[in-house]
């Protein structure tokens, strides 16, 4: 039987946003493993701490399994590798995730990979992906997770879908990814690209620093790219026949 994974970010003792994790949760058990009755998390999470940031990981099939708890702290993230994947499927929040590990070992010196399948933008590893264009956040209709986030935004309507192919990502201006645990997380513009380190060097950025709010959050030092950036990046998809080189 195959398990599945929640992960639920509970602070100070309270879990936001329960209900998205909810219904994601009892959909997969009802699809999985024909469960008819529903589960409410809120009468499972136990944290250890009123106080702190934690990480509640929660296993389970047609019941709740196991609960950990571990202590939650932010990563970092600012370069991704383009990894091409046609035969990917993460419908479900699996707890195995050894295709996607095998992508994850080909990002090099990258903090995260970002998965392009039949030409179409995902997924990171661990978070749905959008892109801010004119004056909206668009994230991509393929995504290989449906992620608690991204449909509580959807729903909010402070994102919105669109078709991203892996062409398209050189008409957008920021990126950011998004789950349970990091919320709407804004990658930070530097000197450096988003993508492929390795392909930046001799490009220029746009030291442009933008004080916007945008979904509920204040994006300080947010940095503007130059749009001829991300041409260069698309020499150095790599494939999961392919060995990389750092």
């Amino acid at each position: 039987m195959n398990q599945l994974l929640e992960t639920v970010k509970i602070i100070n003792g309270k879990a936001p946003y329960i209900a998205f994790h909810n219904k994601r949760l009892n959909q997969a058990r009802s699809l999985l493993f024909g469960a008819q009755d529903k589960i409410d998390l809120t009468s499972f999470l136990q944290p250890p701490s009123k106080k702190g940031l934690y990480r509640a990981r929660i296993i389970y099939a047609k019941t709740i399994e196991t609960i950990e708890y571990l202590p939650y702290q932010v990563r970092r993230f600012q370069h991704f590798k383009i990894v091409e994947d046609n035969e990917i499927d993460y419908t479900f929040k699996y707890l195995n995730r050894e295709h996607l590990n095998r992508l994850l070992a080909l990002k090099g010196q990258a903090d995260d990979i970002l998965i392009i399948k039949k030409g179409f933008v995902t997924d990171t590893s661990i978070a749905n992906v959008a892109f801010w264009h004119e004056d909206q956040w668009l994230t991509p209709s393929t995504p290989l997770l449906k992620g608690t986030t991204r449909e509580r935004l959807l729903r909010e309507k402070k994102i919105i879908e669109a078709e991203i192919r892996l062409a398209d990502l050189k008409r957008f201006s920021k990126m950011a990814i998004m789950n349970a645990l990091l919320g709407f997380y804004v990658i930070p513009k530097t000197h450096e690209s988003w993508f492929d380190n390795e392909s930046c060097t001799g490009n220029e950025f746009e030291n442009r620093l933008l004080d916007t709010k945008h979904c509920g959050r204040i994006l300080s030092t947010v940095w503007v790219r130059d749009l001829l950036l991300i041409q260069n990046v698309f020499k150095h998809i790599i494939r999961p026949n392919q060995r990389y080189h750092p």
